[in-house]
């Protein structure tokens, strides 16, 4: 496939700003759209919110809200206002559509997939997409990067490398656990804005400080 617009290696090798980060949140941000998601069994998405929240007598198990999830809403609210404040643009319910939109911007030379899947889909907040789908939504001549975040299957990574040979893929093989990429990406916009960094320099540079600090707690 022929660049039309950058050289993938420039994203490996050339410092970048926030203002080129894109990042799009395919899951609930805040508790509110979490329980509404819940509520709906699944509704337009919600998987991640009914996988996640176990059921007790048929309401939800307040224990295991509070093991795991309060922390990532708290978390949450904290990250999606600091990404904004560094320069990233941020869409907090992210739909295909917009993911499209986010895609065709040349400006957006990094775009960060914050999601969950289930049976080889991605939950965005309009529904469940396949790899195919989601790369049709792609421009023909995309070539710049994705960060899949959180809990994929390799089959969206693996499709939209062969799909789009001169784009930069990365797809994280570490622990599937919300709260530590939001920690990590938000020490990623720090990096970018406050050095010289790649986008791959920074995501390794945070995962090895965001990992160090966790396993000290």
């Amino acid at each position: 496939m022929k660049s039309l617009e950058v050289n993938p290696q420039f994203l490996f090798s050339s410092p970048i700003k926030p203002e080129s980060c894109a990042v799009l949140f395919g899951i609930p941000t805040c508790e509110e759209q979490f329980m509404v998601d819940w509520n709906s069994k699944v509704g337009k998405s919600g998987c991640f919110a009914e996988k996640c929240l176990k059921e007790r007598n048929g309401k939800p198990d307040r224990h295991s809200y509070k093991r795991t999830f309060e922390m990532f809403f708290s978390q949450a609210e904290i990250t999606v206002g600091q990404l904004e404040l560094l320069g990233m643009t941020v869409e907090r319910e992210g739909t295909l559509e917009q993911f499209r939109k986010l895609a065709s911007r040349p400006e957006n030379k990094v775009i960060v997939l914050f999601s969950h899947s289930h049976k080889e889909r991605v939950e965005f907040r309009d529904g469940f997409y396949d790899a195919g789908a989601i790369s049709l939504a792609l421009p023909i001549y995309f070539n710049r990067m994705i960060d899949i975040t959180v809990c994929h299957t390799p089959a969206l990574a693996n499709r939209l490398s062969a799909d789009f040979l001169d784009s930069v893929i990365h797809h994280h093989l570490w622990k599937a656990d919300p709260t530590f990429w939001l920690l990590s990406l938000e020490l990623v916009a720090k990096l970018l804005r406050s050095g010289d960094c790649s986008y791959p320099s920074a995501l390794t540079k945070a995962v090895k400080i965001v990992k160090n600090g966790l396993s000290k707690c």
